[in-house]
C-alpha cells in the first residue's frame, strides 16, 4: 500500500493564520472536510468552523463555506463528522466560563446546506473532544465532562434516533470517581457501540491508560 496524491487543499501562507483540528468523513465518492480557522478567510480571532468537500474523491475541492460563527462564542473547538449517503452530521463543542456547549447541524444535500446551529447539550463546566459516529439513522455522540468544578472530567453519551431531530438524555460511561477519564472516541455498526477513551489512574504513580466500552445490552453502554 502506498499514499499519493499529497497536497495542500486549505490555507494561506500567512502570519497569525491558524488551520486546525480537521476532521474528514467520505461516503462513495465525495469527501467532506471541516477545520476550526483562525485569522484566516474571514480576519477574525473568533475560531471559525469552514466546510469544504470534493465530489470526485479528491481531485478537486469547493471554495470554503463558513458553516459556523457564533458571536456569543469566543471559539468553536473540535469538529466530527459522520455521513450516510447524502446526509452529513456535525457536531463540535464551545467554550465560554459558565456556558459550554455541544452544536449539531445537518446537511440532508451532501454538504451543499446546512440546517441552523442546534445546541443539544449544555453544562456551567468544562466540555470538549466529542465524537460522532453514524449506524443508519442512529446518531451516537460522546464527549468529556467536568463533573466537577476542580476536578474529575467523566465520559458522556448522547443518542439520537431519528438522524438528529431529537437525543436521549447523556449517561456516564466511565464511571470514575476521582479519575479523570478524557479524549473519546466512538464508532458503530449494526447496533453495536464501541468507544474508547484515555483514563488517569494515580495509584503509586501517574498516566493515562486506554480504556474500553460497549453497548453489551439493551441497558445502554457498560464497561
Amino acid at each position: 500500500m502506498s499514499w499519493q496524491n499529497i497536497s495542500k487543499i486549505a490555507g494561506y501562507y500567512v502570519s497569525d493564520v491558524y488551520l486546525e483540528n480537521p476532521a474528514i468523513a467520505a461516503y462513495d465518492n465525495t469527501i467532506h472536510v471541516v477545520w476550526q480557522d483562525l485569522g484566516g478567510a474571514y480576519g477574525s480571532y473568533e475560531r471559525k468552523l469552514l466546510y469544504i468537500r470534493s465530489v470526485n474523491n479528491g481531485k478537486s475541492w469547493t471554495k470554503p463555506v463558513l458553516v459556523k460563527s457564533n458571536p456569543s462564542s469566543s471559539t468553536s473547538f473540535n469538529p466530527d463528522f459522520a455521513v450516510n449517503n447524502s446526509t452529513v452530521h456535525l457536531v463540535w463543542d464551545e467554550p465560554g466560563y459558565g456556558n459550554y456547549r455541544i452544536v449539531y447541524k445537518r446537511s440532508i444535500n451532501g454538504g451543499k446546506t446546512w440546517t441552523k446551529n442546534k445546541s443539544i447539550y449544555s453544562s456551567e463546566k468544562e466540555i470538549g473532544f466529542c465524537s460522532i459516529a453514524l449506524d443508519v439513522n442512529t446518531i451516537h455522540l460522546v464527549w468529556f465532562d467536568r463533573k466537577y468544578w476542580w476536578y474529575e472530567f467523566e465520559i458522556y453519551y448522547l443518542k439520537s434516533d431519528d438522524n438528529g431531530t431529537t437525543w436521549n438524555s447523556k449517561a456516564n460511561i466511565s464511571s470514575t470517581p476521582s479519575y479523570d477519564s478524557k479524549c473519546p472516541a466512538v464508532c458503530a455498526y449494526k447496533g453495536k457501540v464501541h468507544v474508547v477513551w484515555q483514563e488517569e489512574f494515580t495509584d503509586w504513580n501517574y498516566g493515562y491508560e486506554i480504556y474500553y466500552a460497549n453497548n453489551d445490552d439493551s441497558a445502554g453502554i457498560i464497561r
